[in-house]
């Protein structure tokens, strides 16, 4: 008489790395539940909470994402990697200015700006320029807003960063329009467009650049 064969468990799955590989095919679900449950086992580092933020923004948790980033800043300070923690930093002072909290998204901005002090030029300062580009174009100054955001753009191709030079082209582009250059403005925008259509941005990048030209 045979021995009955007990069912072959399967091997436990690192949270972590099924989560990284979650996110690389965009499977946003799954990798906001492999990442939420790498955070729960173990702290995550200040890249792979970046990466959690952005798989609860795409898996319909977006009330999560600034909770996320602001520990994904703790966590790049805490990992003495300033440039990095100065990016999240302006990044959420975009994101509580879209959530109509202007005196909190300027602390962060003023955060972001301390923490590249004396530092040799990088893709920050690109965002940087074209964080204070969009707010001098709020405050209805569009020729700073002009010239900052054409040192975005500048940056952006020196640091050769693909979404910061979409992100700079379509500013650049919608404040040309705005005071009667259509011609050039339409051509900028056309020209992060193609980025967005060929692949070459963030998924993040992709849907906003994409969304700004349609509505321009």
């Amino acid at each position: 008489m045979t021995e009955p064969v007990s069912p072959v468990q399967p091997a436990p799955t690192d949270p972590l790395a099924a989560g990284r590989a979650a996110l690389a095919r965009h499977a946003w679900g799954e990798a906001f539940d492999e990442l939420t449950r790498a955070d729960r086992e173990g702290n995550l580092s200040g890249s792979d909470l970046e990466s959690l933020a952005e798989a609860a923004f795409f898996a319909a948790h977006a009330e999560l994402e600034i909770e996320i980033m602001e520990r994904a800043f703790k966590a790049h300070l805490a990992e003495e990697n300033e440039l990095r923690a100065s990016y999240v930093a302006l990044s959420l002072a975009r994101s509580y200015w879209f959530a109509g909290k202007p005196s909190i998204a300027s602390a962060w901005g003023r955060r972001g700006e301390r923490l590249l002090e004396g530092k040799p030029e990088s893709y920050a300062h690109g965002y940087l320029a074209l964080g204070k580009s969009e707010l001098a174009s709020t405050s209805g100054n569009i020729e700073e807003a002009l010239a900052l955001a054409e040192q975005a753009v500048e940056i952006a191709g020196r640091a050769a960063q693909a979404d910061l030079q979409a992100f700079a082209l379509t500013n650049l582009g919608k404040l040309k329009i705005a005071t009667g250059a259509t011609t050039d403005g339409m051509a900028l925008m056309e020209e992060a467009s193609i980025s967005a259509v060929n692949g070459d941005l963030s998924p993040f990048a992709t849907g906003a650049t994409c969304c700004t030209m349609i509505a321009t």
